[in-house]
Protein backbone atom coordinates (compact mmCIF):
# COMPACT_ATOMS: atom_id res chain seq x y z
CA UNK A 1 0.00 0.00 0.00
CA UNK A 2 1.44 3.34 -1.02
CA UNK A 3 1.22 6.40 1.12
CA UNK A 4 -0.34 9.60 -0.25
CA UNK A 5 3.11 11.13 -0.69
CA UNK A 6 4.33 8.07 -2.61
CA UNK A 7 1.28 8.19 -4.88
CA UNK A 8 1.97 11.83 -5.70
CA UNK A 9 5.63 11.09 -6.43
CA UNK A 10 4.65 8.16 -8.65
CA UNK A 11 2.06 10.26 -10.50
CA UNK A 12 4.68 12.97 -11.07
CA UNK A 13 7.13 10.38 -12.41
CA UNK A 14 4.48 9.02 -14.79
CA UNK A 15 3.70 12.52 -16.05
CA UNK A 16 7.41 13.23 -16.60
CA UNK A 17 7.78 9.97 -18.51
CA UNK A 18 4.75 10.77 -20.66
CA UNK A 19 6.26 14.16 -21.54
CA UNK A 20 9.79 12.89 -22.18
CA UNK A 21 8.95 9.69 -24.14
CA UNK A 22 5.37 9.57 -25.42
CA UNK A 23 6.15 6.69 -27.80
CA UNK A 24 7.20 4.46 -24.88
CA UNK A 25 4.02 5.30 -23.01
CA UNK A 26 1.95 4.55 -26.11
CA UNK A 27 3.73 1.22 -26.54
CA UNK A 28 2.86 0.21 -22.97
CA UNK A 29 -0.78 1.15 -23.50
CA UNK A 30 -1.03 -0.85 -26.75
CA UNK A 31 0.85 -3.94 -25.54
CA UNK A 32 3.22 -6.07 -27.61
CA UNK A 33 2.78 -6.17 -31.38
CA UNK A 34 0.63 -9.08 -32.54
CA UNK A 35 1.78 -11.35 -35.32
CA UNK A 36 -1.06 -13.01 -37.23
CA UNK A 37 -0.96 -16.75 -37.82
CA UNK A 38 1.44 -17.49 -35.02
CA UNK A 39 -0.60 -20.38 -33.65
CA UNK A 40 -0.96 -22.12 -37.01
CA UNK A 41 1.69 -24.84 -36.42
CA UNK A 42 0.25 -25.66 -33.00
CA UNK A 43 -3.26 -25.93 -34.42
CA UNK A 44 -2.07 -28.16 -37.25
CA UNK A 45 -0.21 -30.44 -34.84
CA UNK A 46 -3.24 -30.84 -32.60
CA UNK A 47 -5.51 -31.51 -35.57
CA UNK A 48 -2.98 -33.95 -37.03
CA UNK A 49 -2.69 -35.90 -33.78
CA UNK A 50 -6.49 -36.09 -33.47
CA UNK A 51 -6.81 -37.36 -37.04
CA UNK A 52 -3.94 -39.83 -36.67
CA UNK A 53 -5.36 -41.27 -33.45
CA UNK A 54 -8.91 -41.38 -34.83
CA UNK A 55 -7.71 -43.06 -38.01
CA UNK A 56 -5.78 -45.63 -35.99
CA UNK A 57 -8.66 -46.36 -33.63
CA UNK A 58 -11.27 -46.86 -36.34
CA UNK A 59 -8.74 -48.52 -38.67
CA UNK A 60 -9.03 -46.03 -41.53
CA UNK A 61 -5.54 -45.81 -42.96
CA UNK A 62 -6.08 -42.71 -45.17
CA UNK A 63 -7.34 -40.75 -42.16
CA UNK A 64 -4.30 -41.76 -40.08
CA UNK A 65 -1.99 -40.83 -42.96
CA UNK A 66 -3.72 -37.47 -43.33
CA UNK A 67 -3.06 -36.82 -39.63
CA UNK A 68 0.60 -37.75 -40.00
CA UNK A 69 0.84 -35.48 -43.06
CA UNK A 70 -0.63 -32.56 -41.11
CA UNK A 71 1.86 -33.10 -38.31
CA UNK A 72 4.75 -33.11 -40.80
CA UNK A 73 3.40 -29.97 -42.48
CA UNK A 74 3.09 -28.20 -39.14
CA UNK A 75 6.67 -29.05 -38.22
CA UNK A 76 7.91 -27.76 -41.60
CA UNK A 77 5.95 -24.51 -41.20
CA UNK A 78 7.35 -24.03 -37.70
CA UNK A 79 10.90 -24.71 -38.91
CA UNK A 80 10.62 -22.26 -41.84
CA UNK A 81 9.20 -19.54 -39.58
CA UNK A 82 11.95 -20.09 -37.01
CA UNK A 83 14.66 -19.83 -39.68
CA UNK A 84 13.07 -16.73 -41.19
CA UNK A 85 13.31 -14.96 -37.83
CA UNK A 86 17.04 -15.61 -37.43
CA UNK A 87 19.66 -13.25 -38.83
CA UNK A 88 21.61 -14.70 -41.73
CA UNK A 89 25.32 -15.33 -41.41
CA UNK A 90 27.53 -13.63 -43.97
Amino acid sequence: MLSERDRRVLARMEEDLARSDPQLVQMFHEGPPRTPGRGLPSTLIVLGVVLAVAGSVIAVVPLALLGIGLIATALCVAMVRAQAGRPRLA
